[in-house]
């Protein structure tokens, strides 16, 4: 927050200095026009034949010169620039937890497509984020194209192993439709991962296209080939019942 309150600082300065630099172009004009004036009267001979009036070539106003703007127009432009660093190394905030703007998968740095909280009736339990190559707001497209993904669950509070187990299956039972048949091994492997879970543990999935997916949950990290599996995995929260219909929004930065 400091280096942001410096640069709007900088930049409410160097407006200040334009607009007086502008009252100062204003006057100059004003006096260019009265040297105009009295040269038309004073100027004009006195023939039968109208004569145009002689404009005084008066000299420009050093603050009208277009040399002086040029670092006026550098200094907003490096404000402008400031600011836009520091809002862009701010990651993002939810229930306290530092949700960061991009994530890297298979080399690639992929861009946070939403956010959002997961709750149990009043309590709060985890945070999740979705990463893809290019945002989008229809689940469709989370699921269905083969490229880099990636998606981060932190846990809030604590979770015994076979809650957290029997919501996994709950999930993958009402979401993944036929992707459930034609991952069960992946899924049944994914289910004997599971573990007791505390504050602050986190569940990293990612998938690359042609190696398949890799699942760490605490500090035990399983492969799992195919791209079957990633599509369950990814209906579990984009899916037709997701465990909140908030949560699937927020994942697809929907209001």
């Amino acid at each position: 927050m400091p280096a942001i309150m410096k640069a709007l600082i900088g930049f409410s300065y160097l407006c200040k200095r334009i607009k007086r630099s502008q009252k100062l172009r204003g006057r100059s004009t004003l006096s260019f026009k009265k040297i105009e004036l009295k040269c038309s009267k004073s100027d004009v001979t006195p023939t039968k034949k109208a004569h145009q009036p002689l404009r005084a070539q008066a000299e420009p106003h050093p603050m009208n010169r277009s040399p002086m703007r040029k670092p006026v127009r550098r200094r907003l432009a490096l404000v402008s620039a400031l600011l836009s660093l520091v809002c862009a190394g701010q990651a993002a905030d939810l229930a306290g937890v530092k949700v960061p703007d991009t994530m890297e998968v298979g080399g690639r740095s992929l861009p946070l497509n939403g956010m959002a909280l997961g709750k149990k009736f009043i309590f709060k339990v985890y945070v999740v984020a979705l990463y893809l190559p290019a945002p989008t707001k229809a689940d469709a497209v989370v699921v269905d194209p083969d490229v880099p993904k990636g998606f981060v669950m932190q846990f809030l509070r604590s979770v015994r192993k076979e809650r957290l187990a029997e919501a996994f299956k709950e999930g993958f039972e009402k979401n993944a439709g036929q992707k459930m048949g034609m991952a069960h091994v992946q899924i049944d492997r994914f289910l004997a991962l599971v573990k007791d879970v505390k504050k602050g543990d986190r569940v990293i999935f990612t998938y690359e296209p042609g190696k398949g997916s890799t699942v760490t949950l605490a500090d035990e990290t399983q492969s799992f080939e195919g791209k079957d599996f990633a599509d369950a995995f990814l209906l579990l929260y984009v899916g037709p019942k997701p465990p909140r219909e908030d949560l699937k929004k927020g994942l697809l930065g929907q209001p």
